[in-house]
């Protein structure tokens, strides 16, 4: 484990998005989430998240093992613990934030996780982290860019994004 661990701190790309699929394969088990959460991985994927010089798919990788982690109920106390600040709106939070990234890829993947949220009741934790304004730049700046470029060059995926945007707003 903490050859892994170690491993989300290289400088090779490849490496670190290696380490993250094989991290995404073993927090689907509850045993192997759990050795991770008690081994740190949760703050150490959250800063890949936050790190800019990362690649976006990296990114977004990394807080979808995250989000798999805390979906186990009968880790939620330990990931929480582990989370450090935020607690109980850690995954929401991370999300809100990943919304101020102004690369569209990262950007899709929390407007997608939001929405999913949203639909889990949580829309208050994203209201209260003021996630709605958060939705609401994004898909303007969205539309912005859209309308700037000619219909020829809009961005890969760019209506799925919109309209992931405007389900977590719904």
């Amino acid at each position: 484990m903490s050859h892994l661990l170690y491993s989300l701190n290289g400088e090779n790309s490849k490496s670190v998005a290696t380490t993250i699929a094989v991290l995404w394969k073993m927090s689907e088990s509850v045993d192997c989430a759990e050795s991770m959460i008690r081994n740190g991985f949760v703050s150490k994927l959250l800063e890949v998240v936050h790190d800019s010089v990362r690649p976006a798919k990296a990114r977004n990788n990394a807080a979808n093992v995250l989000e798999i982690m805390a979906t186990f109920s009968s880790l939620s106390s330990s990931f929480r613990n582990r989370a450090g600040k935020g607690g109980e709106t850690v995954i929401e939070q991370m999300l809100v934030s990943m919304l101020n990234d102004n690369s569209f890829e990262i950007n899709a993947y929390a407007c997608e996780s939001l929405a999913r949220l949203a639909m889990m009741n949580r829309q208050q934790v994203i209201l209260r982290l003021n996630g709605i304004n958060q939705l609401l730049r994004v898909a303007q700046r969205a539309s912005n860019e859209y309308n700037d470029d000619s219909r020829e060059h809009e961005p890969p995926g760019f209506y799925s994004f919109l309209l992931n945007s405007l389900f977590a707003l719904t």
